[in-house]
């Protein structure tokens, strides 16, 4: 019978590697693999940014601000002229200047119309896309902002409601005839807004309560919830799962996760980030004192700065192009995919 002598058999435990090492090891070559893979795909993402196309089209306007896209052409806003300017997306090409209304602001479009607010007209106008005839003016509360389009209402912004002191409000209206669905009251500044799919978001500078984004159900204007924003904020978007926020007097932009408010982050840009926008992957920022558009990767990493002329205010993504409107000029970036 065979036998095996136990006795001249090394212990089994003798060599035995240790487990915090193999975990250590394991660990030390994800970072490694995970920083060598990660550092070139930063550098050829920011060598990709320094030859995005840029051009700049003059569109006459004294005070150039809200921005919407209509599938084919721009439309622009002048705070000052009381107009807005139609531009054709590809080429820059001027396609009409229509009145407004008023001190024009925000613009959205709903599918087949151009919504406008009057800021110190206290007033709402609907143009017609095809040809920039005005088809309705409609009174709103104090001192209109955002205007918003979810794909069913329009959602207005006031910084006043013309009864009580330094109350605010956001107005659900209906497309078709501007009657009001419904209002739910602030207090502060609410500037601009963004629809994640659901719900409405309202970005609002308050020296009462801070500053803050609100959540509201887009269904029936029922409350969600309220964050802490920054400092002056006052452009936002949505990436698809977060929400973000430009904060013009620290200058930086917040990320919130969409479906809790839950602050991912706060990142540091140049100074007075006014405008902002969502688009190919990446979050575009204005600078308006310093002339320049910063883009943003989603985990806050600046991988290029562009030089503007202009001191750019809101943005808007059209799909293919980001899109800056400032001064007597839009300026335009086609980044290289």
């Amino acid at each position: 019978m065979n036998t095996i002598n136990t006795s001249d058999a090394p212990a089994a435990h003798a060599h035995a590697p240790n487990p915090l090492a193999i975990i250590w090891l394991i660990l030390t070559g994800v970072v490694f693999c995970s920083t060598a893979l990660i550092a070139p795909l930063a550098r050829a993402q920011e060598a990709a940014a320094s030859r995005d196309k840029i051009e700049t089209f003059p569109i006459g306007n004294v005070l150039g601000w809200g921005m919407a896209f209509d599938g084919s052409n721009l439309w622009v806003t002048d705070v000052l002229s009381a107009t807005i300017t139609k531009l054709r997306a590809s080429d820059g090409a001027i396609q009409g200047v229509f009145p407004d209304g008023g001190e024009s602001y925000a613009a959205a479009f709903d599918g087949a119309n151009i919504w406008v607010t009057n800021h110190n007209a206290d007033t709402l106008t609907k143009l017609r896309a095809s040809d920039g005839a005005i088809l309705a003016t409609f009174s709103t509360r104090d001192y209109p902002r955002g205007v918003l389009f979810d794909g069913t209402s329009i959602w207005l912004t006031n910084w006043g409601d013309g009864t009580i002191e330094n109350r605010s409000a956001v107005t659900k209206l209906d497309p078709i005839n501007g009657a009001v669905l419904g209002t739910f009251y602030l207090d502060g500044a609410p500037n601009n807004m963004v629809f994640d799919g659901a719900n409405i978001w309202v970005v609002q500078a308050s020296v009462y309560d801070g500053n803050t984004v609100t959540e509201l159900r887009a269904s029936d204007l029922g409350y969600l919830g309220t964050f802490s924003s920054g400092a002056y904020s006052s452009d936002i978007d949505f990436d698809g799962a977060n929400i973000w926020i430009s904060n013009e007097f620290n200058p930086s932009v917040t990320k919130l996760r969409a479906s809790d408010g839950h602050q991912l982050g706060r990142f540091r840009v140049g100074p007075n980030a006014y405008g902002m926008c969502y688009g190919a992957g990446y979050i575009w920022v204005a600078s308006s004192l310093d002339l320049t558009v910063q883009k943003m990767r989603l985990d806050g990493r600046v991988i290029h700065t562009y030089s503007v002329g202009e001191a750019a205010s809101h943005g808007l993504f059209d799909g293919t192009n980001v899109w800056f409107a400032g001064g007597g000029a839009v300026t335009k970036i086609t980044p290289i995919r």
